[in-house]
């Protein structure tokens, strides 16, 4: 007994002695006062080391409660000053104040506010941060006002599919325009609510051409296969507001919604000012869904929160169309905590959405939550940081949290050397997990809100991005928003002081482990929300008083209090836990006990361990005490506090499936216990209507329904067609594939079904051949046979211009007497009308040309025998070669090149009003309706009209004449020989225009670079009018002269006329 009480006492000495040996700090009595005039001043703890350069400007945002009288008017006129203390010398830093709490007995006076400064450039963690505030009038600061905030427009239309018209707020930086968003108006095809647009470096005036990076904030999903059936909600524009325009930080908020007023997002954008060229923009956005909805047709688009976006345009010679960049690489912090990488198409060739990363990928973000958008590890990075991977979804019936990525890119425009291509690199939500179902029901009472930064970084790479991240997600939790209805709904934060005792709190001494570095024993504290942390820390202690840890700044709301015994960074034991309800100013008090271990093996008929089964661990009123999932072995390890009225419930889910839900039996410290499931495993072999494997992506079901609940599992791909179900309970269940309208089901018994299930895919799609000869003319030739080619398989011969086929890739040949005259490539996803170009040429043209021809040998005939005049024929013949015109080329481009081999003709036909792009490749020919602005397309369409007017007015001139009405005949030729010339000149004009915004100059001679395929060809080219409109020009020299020639007739008949009549009256 003696000997036990020699060693407590000895133990009680060990720990007394050292805290009453060591002095307190007298730092702070050394500093002296920065200006004697200024009566108080704290000090400020910075809430990230500052001894790393990526520290420096930092903006810091800190909420301050003074402790004694401060003056402050507003937030330019206020006795507040921050200053650091380095390397015995003071510095005034730049400050801003906002979102002040004035002193309710003394308008002139505060108690509390926001204050901003930077990070300076000296600081290297030595240094010391002071607010000084006086309680009495001083002087306003100073400082030079380097942020703005202005309501602008922009507009722009360099090409009719590349045009923005839209009002935004801009962002200037000491002179200079660093960011717009987007209020309302229309990007490319989209709208452009919510989109953030960051500007080159020295750009001045706001321009698309001079962004550097575009992040779209809107959510977004697709309830049909068509671009029109997207709820966005960019597309309604509702209101906006400026909270804060101060020196060093403005902020506002936008609000929009989309036109089916089934989504709403409200977002705040918060800019602190940055000398350095790396830019950051803040933003706290919620998402509210307010109808239920489901995702359809474009299925990767299921939901997402926003969007990194990036468009290169080029051109061939006009130098403003060359702007924008694709970078290679998409990087970002997965949940597997490594970074993953994917690699980007720099040239996307397709006019549909070609999916980097699909729903399928489960790309979803982990707990450093960034992307990285760029260059890779080093070089340019557009980033988007997020505050945490967890906590977004606040509200939404079966939704997931967190944050999965998709990624897509498609090609806007190719025409005539300008191209312009698009990536959209999306965040949203987490709707897929590899043996689970896809998610596209979107709940009614959805809401997302979370804290993100916008990130730019020209040399940095992702490297950079990830030093922000680690600054970025301790920053935010000390910032605050502004805001006010109905931007944010304020809410009330208080101050909470846990108190543990027991557990061995009474043997916990923080201050010795802090000076020593040993690993001592401290009670450490956490406040969690919905299995979130949200504020950590060792609980204080000195030598009299019992251990404690107050938080400040807490929202109100129901937390779990969770008490630690914490040794170094290994042992933490989970000894005691407590429900707060947060609406006021609280002090709590935690009984602490022990830790409870809690193992559940789960295991197969087989006795292997199952992985994945996932493990909730509840107290008696379903408070989330703690989770986990199994790994290979089938172990699910869960730990609590021992509490003796409370012996836990764990509820275990498998694939949806709830395997185990009970109450635990009682234990004083751990408790072992072994559960069996039956599992199985079989494979689907799918096979279309042509006996093939799928050529499109499927992805079959297996659904079940238990408990009011729906089940869906789904397998791995082991080959195309070939699906295998690993892990499946015993049980019925519907065996489903949805593919557009198509839905093939068949009931299964597992595991009676057997090991090898077969099904069929029934998706068929009507293809229809549009067929064109080498001028664009339809083609009714029903003798010209197609062959059907897939995975280099001959599937059908056939004279058939609609085929039912399954969904899939084909190659099309077409026929005619054994010569092959077109091929065609088209991936079939839907009922699809091909236009099919072919080498045929008509044989109409060359009838009808002889045919006038031969009628205009007849009036040659008929004007040599003197039946008809000269002037008549000359129309004639004008008419003629307008006719001819219709059936040549108006405008033609050619380039060629040798190596490789290659070449591309383009012409321009007015009958009908196409163009036509002639690709040779390696001998391979190619034919192809090239695609123009519907405005041009329009205009040409117009030409054949008003050439027919014409050559009618020259027609009925000529009749005219042969009636003997002159004068009508006289008219009529006028009247033709105008419209002809306003015919060429409005082609002139409209050709010119539509070359400038591609190829720089309606005729012209110079080395291009085309793009053939995939790939971009340097060409010798040449472009300009061809035969048919200088067969118009000659038409109306010939049209003139026999206008002329008809004037001078009536002049030369009118003379001899008065001659007459002066010889009758001499």
């Amino acid at each position: 007994m003696q000997r036990s009480t020699i060693i407590i006492v000895s133990l009680l000495l060990l720990l007394i002695f050292p805290a009453i040996s060591l002095p307190g700090s007298s730092q702070d009595v050394d500093i002296p006062f920065w200006d004697a005039a200024w009566s108080y001043r704290q000090e400020l703890q910075s809430p990230i080391p500052t001894n790393d350069s990526s520290a420096q400007y930092q903006p810091i945002d800190l909420r301050i409660t003074f402790e004694k009288p401060c003056w402050t008017e507003n937030e330019n006129n206020t006795s507040i000053r921050i200053c650091s203390w380095y390397k015995e010398k003071w510095y005034e830093l730049e400050s801003q104040i906002y979102s002040l709490k004035k002193d309710t007995e003394k308008p002139s006076y505060i108690t509390e506010c926001n204050v901003i400064f930077l990070i300076p450039t000296f600081a290297d963690g030595t240094e010391r941060y002071f607010i000084y505030y006086n309680d009495g009038k001083t002087p306003k600061p100073t400082y030079l006002d380097h942020v703005s905030i202005d309501d602008e427009n922009y507009s722009s239309s360099p090409l009719p599919e590349v045009s923005a018209q839209a009002k935004f707020y801009g962002i200037k930086e000491d002179g200079y325009c660093v960011y717009g968003v987007g209020q309302e108006g229309q990007l490319l095809d989209r709208s452009c609510s919510q989109v953030v647009v960051k500007q080159k470096k020295g750009t001045k005036v706001f321009d698309l051409i001079e962004s550097d990076q575009i992040v779209s904030f809107a959510f977004s999903y697709y309830y049909g296969s068509k671009e029109k059936d997207e709820s966005a909600s960019d597309q309604v524009f509702i209101g906006k507001k400026i909270f804060v325009d101060g020196n060093l930080m403005v902020e506002f908020g936008i609000m929009s919604e989309s036109k089916k007023k089934d989504v709403q997002t409200t977002a705040i954008y918060k800019y602190y000012y940055n000398p350095l060229d790396e830019k950051r923009l803040n933003v706290h956005v919620a998402h509210e869904m307010l109808k239920d909805a489901t995702v359809q047709g474009i299925d990767n688009i299921d939901g997402r929160f926003g969007s990194i976006i990036a468009i290169k345009s080029r051109s061939a010679s006009v130098d403003s169309l060359n702007f924008g960049q694709i970078y290679p690489y998409l990087d970002f912090y997965g949940e597997n905590d490594k970074i993953d990488q994917y690699q980007l198409n720099q040239n996307p060739a397709s006019k549909d959405r070609e999916w980097i990363v699909s729903f399928k990928d489960d790309a979803t973000l982990g707990k450093e939550a960034w992307l990285s958008y760029g260059e890779g590890k080093e070089g340019k990075a557009n980033a988007v940081l997020f505050a945490s991977n967890q906590g977004l979804v606040t509200s939404g019936t079966d939704e997931r949290d967190g944050i999965q990525i998709k990624a897509a890119e498609k090609e806007y425009v190719n025409f005539l050397g300008t191209e312009v291509d698009y990536v959209s690199i999306n965040f949203g939500r987490h709707s897929y997990k590899p043996g689970y179902s896809h998610d596209i029901t979107i709940p009614s009472n959805l809401v997302v809100q979370f804290d993100a930064e916008v990130f730019a970084s020209d040399t940095g790479g992702y490297t950079a991005v990830q030093k922000e991240s680690h600054l970025y997600q301790t920053l935010v939790k000390s910032r605050q928003l502004s805001g006010d209805i109905p931007f944010e709904r304020e809410q009330k934060r208080y101050n909470v002081t846990v108190i543990p005792r027991f557990g061995g709190a009474h043997l916990t001494y923080p201050w010795l482990s802090n000076r020593t570095g040993g690993a001592f024993p401290v009670m450490w504290i956490e406040l969690t929300h919905e299995g979130r942390v949200i504020a950590e820390g060792p609980a204080n202690r000195s030598l009299l008083l019992r251990a404690k840890k107050t938080f400040s700044d807490i929202l109100e709301g129901e937390y779990l209090v969770k008490v630690y015994l914490k040794r170094g960074n290994t042992t933490k034991r989970f000894t005691g836990s407590t429900i707060l309800h947060l609406d006021k100013d609280k002090k709590v008090k935690v009984f602490c006990t022990w830790e409870r271990t809690i193992k559940f093996t789960f295991l197969d008929q087989y006795g292997q361990g199952i992985p994945g089964i996932h493990g909730w661990l509840t107290n008696k009123d379903g408070v989330l005490y703690d989770e986990n999932i199994t790994q290979n072995n089938g172990e699910l390890l869960v730990k609590a506090p021992y509490d003796l009225k409370d012996p836990y419930t764990l509820r275990a889910e498998y694939k949806d499936f709830i395997i185990y839900d009970k109450e635990l039996r009682q234990s004083i410290t751990k408790l072992n216990e072994q559960v069996s499931i039956q599992l199985y495993n079989f494979s689907v072999i799918v096979t279309d209507s042509l006996d093939l494997p799928p050529g499109v992506e499927l992805t079959p079901l297996l659904v079940t329904s238990i408990s009011n609940r729906t089940i869906q599992l789904t397998p791995e791909a082991s080959q195309q067609g070939h699906f295998t179900f690993e892990g499946v309970p015993a049980g019925d269940y519907n065996l489903q594939i949805s593919y557009g309208d198509f839905i093939d089901d068949m009931h299964v018994t597992v595991p009676t079904a057997g090991n090898i299930i077969r099904m069929k895919f029934s998706a068929m799609f009507d293809l229809t051949l549009d067929l064109y000869d080498s001028k664009g003319n339809t083609l009714l030739d029903n003798n010209i046979e197609f062959v059907i080619v897939r995975d280099n398989q001959t599937l059908a011969k056939t004279k058939e211009k609609t085929l039912s086929l399954p969904p899939a890739q084909y190659t099309i040949n077409a026929y005619l007497k054994d010569e092959h005259i077109g091929l065609k490539q088209v991936k079939l996803t839907n009922d699809k009308h091909l236009m099919f170009v072919t080498t045929v040429d008509s044989i109409f043209p060359l009838v009808l040309s002889l045919a006038f021809s031969v009628l205009f040998g007849f009036f040659v005939v008929l004007t040599l025998l003197k039946k008809f005049s000269f002037s008549s024929l000359l129309k004639c013949l004008a008419i003629l070669l307008v006719i001819l015109s219709f059936f040549q080329p108006w405008w033609l481009f050619i380039g060629s090149s040798t190596t490789p081999p290659a070449e591309k003709i383009t012409a321009m036909y007015v009958n009908p009003a196409t163009m036509i792009e002639t690709r040779t490749y390696y001998g391979e020919i190619s034919l192809n309706i090239a695609e123009m602005p519907d405005i041009f397309i329009m205009f040409l369409a117009a030409i054949v009209p008003l050439a027919s007017l014409a050559c009618l007015c020259l027609v009925l001139g000529i009749l005219s004449k042969r009636m003997q009405k002159k004068n009508y005949a006289l008219l009529l030729t006028i009247g033709g020989v105008i419209l002809l010339g306003i015919l060429l000149s409005s082609f002139y004009l409209g050709t010119t225009k539509l070359t400038e915004t591609s190829i720089g100059a309606v005729q012209g001679e110079r080395l291009l670079i085309i793009p053939i395929g995939s790939e971009e060809i340097l060409m010798h080219s040449s472009w300009g009018f061809s035969i048919g409109f200088y067969l118009v020009c000659i038409a109306v020299i010939i049209a003139v002269s026999s206008l002329m020639l008809d004037i001078r007739i009536r002049i030369m008949q009118k003379k001899k006329l008065l001659s007459l009549r002066n010889q009758v009256q001499k």
